[in-house]
């Protein structure tokens, strides 16, 4: 089996995207409130089994 990276599939996806007609832009352009970090939540609530 071939190993991949996921920033292979990643690019891989964007650009079939691209091709498809979607315009791929970066996560901060089009999330300015988040100063272009993920969020990050300090609490993790865990589902009682």
């Amino acid at each position: 089996m071939t190993a991949f990276t996921e920033s292979v599939v990643e690019e891989a996806a964007l650009a079939w995207l691209q091709a498809a007609g979607w315009q791929v832009r970066n996560g901060a352009d089009i999330a300015p409130e988040q100063l272009g970090r993920r969020a990050v939540s300090r609490r993790v609530k865990m589902p009682k089994p």
